[in-house]
Parts: C-alpha cells; structure tokens; sequence
C-alpha cells in the first residue's frame, strides 16, 4: 500500500497469520513469540500504525491463493509445518490485524 516494503509486508503478514493459527487453535502461542523475536532479531516490522482492515481484506479478496469465492490462507501448526484454513473466520482474521497494530 505505499507505506512499507514487500519484505516487511510479508514479515507482517507471517505474523498475522501466526496470530490467526494461535486463535484459532491450530498452533501455540510459543510459536507467534518465536516468530516476532526472529523479526525483531533481522529487523523486520512487527507492527504497524493506522491499519485500515477493510482495506487489507478487500487486497486479500486478490490473492494469488484464492479458489473462486473461497480465501485460503496456509497457516502454520509448528515450525515447519502448516496447514490450508479455506475461509477463515472474518472475525479472528480481523483480531489478528489488531494484533499487529498492537505490538
């Protein structure tokens, strides 16, 4: 969106989708700790000012891993490994982008 590169885009977005996995159960919260103390270690972002939600998830309506109607999203379970959520709760994924607006 203009404020942040690609890289740090993606830094946070790993994070927000760990967040998810942890609401959602699927994974640990050890896990989102280890993953934000990596980030914090290379100096990648953790967290961002002013994110517009509905903006964010209008984007995601375009990712590359959407199946027609259906958003997926591959979240992780442990390190090294992940599994595919279709559809993911709206408010959890919201949650998770405060998450990272928090932090």
């Amino acid at each position: 969106f203009g404020r942040i590169l690609h890289g740090e885009a993606v830094a946070l977005g790993l994070l927000a989708e760990t967040h998810l996995a942890v609401l959602t159960g699927i994974c640990s919260p050890e896990l989102s700790h280890r993953l934000k103390s990596l980030l914090d270690t290379v100096g990648l972002p953790t967290s961002i000012s002013n994110i517009d939600t509905d903006t964010v998830l209008k984007a995601m309506a375009h990712d590359k891993k959407k199946r027609g109607t259906i958003l997926r999203l591959v979240l992780p379970t442990a390190p090294g490994t992940v599994q595919i959520v279709d559809n993911p709760d709206q408010h959890l994924l919201r949650k998770a982008f405060t998450y990272i607006s928090k932090h």
